[in-house]
């Protein structure tokens, strides 16, 4: 009997990277999860993350440390930039995470690369949209020059047609443990229910009228 095709899935330990591990997991792949860290990220992301990956049944949660990667709003030259730069905007990001995600696929004989990039992120990030990663694609496929037993590690982004909403839907369908994922900024025994992200998450719940499991505050 065939083996199914491995995926690494790009696993930060917030919603959206939890459903995509899901739906892959649905597809009937092994899954190779991948955490990448970096400066500045919390700690609960990542604790999240291995959580997440254990209760999926996935194989080991792979941490790929960065620890020169910043925030841009922590970097110097971007102290006062021409125009607004979104918190969270880390430069050449999806560029350098997903090339060493494809790195990791083609060294682990995975055919995919699985992200959770949605449809919100593309309008705030440049690097985050469908165009782009199929761009990507076709650099990965040239940098392997066909020598990958497996093909080329190919991009999938599920949720790339979807709003948050609309991802908390399928994640239900899905049964995704929304409970044990950390979608907050800023490290604690709680999420702040604040910043940013905090807010994101609960209207998203909202909007689905599903009720988040990790509690009112989120």
């Amino acid at each position: 009997m065939p083996r199914p095709p491995a995926a690494v899935v790009m696993l930060s330990g917030g919603l959206d990277s939890a459903v995509a591990l899901y739906w892959a997991r649905a597809q009937g792949y092994a899954l190779l999860p991948l955490s990448i860290e970096f400066t500045g990220r919390p700690a609960r992301e990542l604790e999240a993350a291995a959580a997440v990956a254990r209760e999926a049944g996935a194989g080991p949660l792979s941490k790929m440390p960065l620890p020169f990667v910043r925030l841009a709003h922590e970097l110097p030259s971007y102290k006062a930039p021409k125009r607004p730069v979104p918190y969270g905007y880390i430069p050449l990001r999806n560029l350098l995470f997903y090339t060493l995600a494809a790195y990791h696929a083609d060294a682990n004989g995975a055919r995919f690369v699985v992200g959770g990039q949605l449809l919100e992120d593309a309008q705030d990030f440049p690097d985050a949209s469908q165009k782009y990663f199929g761009e990507m694609n076709g650099l990965i496929a040239r940098s392997t020059d066909g020598w990958s037993l497996a093909g080329p590690p190919l991009v999938k982004l599920p949720l790339s047609d979807l709003k948050k909403e609309e991802v908390v839907v399928m994640g239900v369908r899905l049964g995704v443990p929304f409970e044990l994922t950390w979608s907050c900024w800023r490290d604690g025994a709680e999420p702040c229910g604040t910043c940013l992200s905090c807010n994101d998450r609960r209207e998203a719940f909202e909007k689905a009228g599903i009720r988040d499991p990790a509690g009112p505050r989120v």
